[in-house]
C-alpha cells in the first residue's frame, strides 16, 4: 500500500499566488518520491474560492477526498533552509515503517536562491513558464502565452512599467502596521516612477497598474501627472474578482519592462515569470522606499530584521 500525504489546506486560504507556490511544492515532492497525494479540502460540499481558479487552470484530479492522517508536521514558510527542513521531515516520514497518512500544511515561500539551487526552479518553468506549454491541459501556461503575445503586440516599442499595488496591503498596513505587508504611500511611488522615467530620459513609457481596486489607484496616479492602464481599459466591464483579470494582471507583470511591486507573493510570482531584461523594484521596511530586487535571488516577502542579502 502506498503511503499517503494528505494537504488539506491547499487553496484554502489567501489568493492565488500562495496556492500556486503550494502546487508548485507538491508537484516537486511528487517527482522526487513515491506517494499518494490528495489536496484540498471541501467545505459544506463546495471548493473553497482560492482553490477553484488553480483547479481549473492545472486540471487538479486529486482535490478534496478526505484522508485519515497518522501524523502531521506544520511545514516551512519562507525561511532560507525551509525546503531542506521539510524534505528531510518528508523522508522521515516515508522511511517510518509505523506510519502511513501524513498531513502537511504550508505555504512553501522560499528564498527564490534556494528555489534556484534545489531543483525547485526547474518544476517552477516547467508548469508555469509560457515558453514550456508541452502539457496541453495545463491552461495557466496557455492563457498565459496568449495574454503575453497581446501584451507584445499593444505595447510594441514602449517600455512598460507594470506597478503592481494591492490596495488592501496599503489601508491594512496604514491601520495595523504590519510589517510583512510593508509599502511606500502611493503619492510617493507615483513621484518614484516619474523620477525613474525623467532620470533615464524614456520617451517611450506606459504605464500599466496590476490591482485589486485599480479605480481608486488611478485618481491619484492622475492627480500626479500620470495617466496610466489598467485591465479595465481594455475590458471596462471585466470581474476585478475573476479568474480572467487576475491573469491579466499577472500576464502584465511577466511583460514589464520596469516592475515596482508589491511587497507580496503574486508580485514575486509574476516577476519569477519575467523573461525580460527587466529591473524590479519592491518596497522595503528598513530602507522605507522601493529598492531593487533580483527575483532568483530574494525574499517572497520582506519582513523588519529578516532581510537576507538579495537587494541590488
Amino acid at each position: 500500500m502506498n503511503k499517503k500525504i494528505y494537504f488539506p489546506s491547499f487553496g484554502t486560504k489567501l489568493g492565488f499566488a500562495n496556492t500556486a507556490f503550494q502546487y508548485l511544492f507538491t508537484t516537486h515532492i511528487s517527482r522526487l518520491f513515491s506517494f499518494d497525494l490528495t489536496l484540498g479540502r471541501l467545505e459544506a460540499g463546495q471548493i473553497p474560492s482560492a482553490a477553484a481558479f488553480p483547479i481549473e487552470l492545472f486540471g487538479l484530479e486529486n482535490y478534496g477526498e478526505f484522508v485519515q492522517p497518522d501524523c502531521r508536521i506544520d511545514l516551512s514558510t519562507d525561511r532560507l533552509d525551509g525546503f531542506n527542513n521539510d524534505i528531510r521531515n518528508i523522508q522521515a516520514f516515508l522511511a517510518d515503517p509505523t506510519l502511513q497518512a501524513l498531513e502537511i500544511s504550508g505555504y512553501f515561500q522560499y528564498h527564490t536562491a534556494l528555489m534556484a539551487s534545489s531543483g525547485l526552479r526547474k518544476t517552477f518553468e516547467d508548469i508555469f513558464s509560457a515558453q514550456k506549454r508541452q502539457d496541453r491541459s495545463n491552461k495557466f501556461q496557455t492563457i498565459l502565452h496568449d495574454n503575453q503575445q497581446a501584451f507584445t503586440q499593444f505595447f510594441q516599442n514602449k517600455t512598460l512599467i507594470v506597478c503592481h499595488i494591492r490596495l488592501g496591503d496599503y489601508k491594512v498596513y496604514e491601520s495595523h502596521n504590519i510589517d510583512f505587508t510593508y509599502t511606500v504611500d502611493i503619492s510617493s511611488l507615483v513621484g518614484t516612477i516619474k523620477d525613474f522615467i525623467d532620470f533615464n530620459y524614456i520617451e517611450n513609457a506606459e504605464v500599466y497598474i496590476a490591482s485589486d481596486a485599480p479605480e481608486e489607484c488611478l485618481s491619484i496616479f492622475h492627480e500626479n501627472g500620470l495617466n496610466p492602464f489598467t485591465v479595465k481599459s481594455f475590458f471596462p466591464d471585466i470581474d476585478l474578482a475573476s479568474g480572467t483579470s487576475l491573469m491579466l494582471d499577472l500576464s502584465a507583470i511577466s511583460m514589464a519592462n520596469v516592475l515596482f511591486a508589491s511587497n507580496s507573493s503574486f508580485s514575486l510570482f509574476g516577476s519569477l515569470l519575467n523573461n525580460e531584461d527587466a529591473l524590479f523594484f519592491r518596497p522595503s521596511p528598513e530602507d522605507k522606499k522601493m529598492i531593487g530586487f533580483l527575483p532568483w535571488n530574494t525574499q517572497v516577502l520582506l519582513k523588519k530584521s529578516e532581510i537576507y542579502p538579495s537587494t541590488l
